[in-house]
């Protein structure tokens, strides 16, 4: 946490401010990502009672999956049970799985910002996933700053970054 996340977001800084190219970006992004994938493959499976699961994904359109994978081994090393779905992620895929997992916190990651109306479907259809379930959704991202501060539904959580969101759960990384 102390290393990677603070890296990636001085890169962030540097690629938006035309300092490096995206294949420096890239290159030095795989290589985090080729570590973390070592790291989780190494990982004694979860042995746990609880029968909560994290599912991560990343929307439809969001390719930028590294914090995800992060995420995905945090809560792993912690021992939570985790379903990795990647990138790029339809909605209307979610809701096969949701029928399927009865205890889970629905966890996605925006790196680029969309359109007001794009979040505001975004949102309704996250609503329509989680309609008659005790499940909740953490939508992490500093484009949902705004809309953070007008959330009015208790089964959705905001948080601006990734380094928030492990931070305010020490001991359950995610899980209520």
């Amino acid at each position: 946490v102390h290393t990677y996340i603070p890296l990636l977001g001085h890169m962030g800084w540097l690629w938006q401010t035309d300092s490096i190219k995206p294949a420096h970006e890239h290159f030095i992004s795989n290589l985090i990502y080729q570590k973390i994938a070592f790291n989780i493959a190494a990982l004694p499976k979860a042995e746990t009672n609880n029968d909560h699961v994290n599912i991560l994904f990343l929307p439809y359109g969001e390719i930028h999956d590294l914090g995800l994978m992060f995420l995905n081994y945090t809560l792993k090393l912690k021992g939570e049970k985790v379903i990795y779905l990647g990138k790029s992620i339809p909605f209307d895929n979610l809701f096969y799985l949701n029928s399927q997992v009865k205890n889970c916190t629905w966890i996605t990651y925006f790196m680029l910002d969309r359109p007001i109306e794009e979040k505001i479907e975004f949102l309704n259809s996250v609503e329509k996933l989680l309609a008659h379930t005790k499940n909740n959704c953490v939508i992490v991202g500093k484009v949902w700053e705004d809309f953070s501060k007008e959330n009015t539904n208790s089964q959705i959580i905001f948080k601006s970054g990734l380094e928030q969101l492990i931070s305010t759960k020490k001991e359950a990384v995610v899980s209520e």
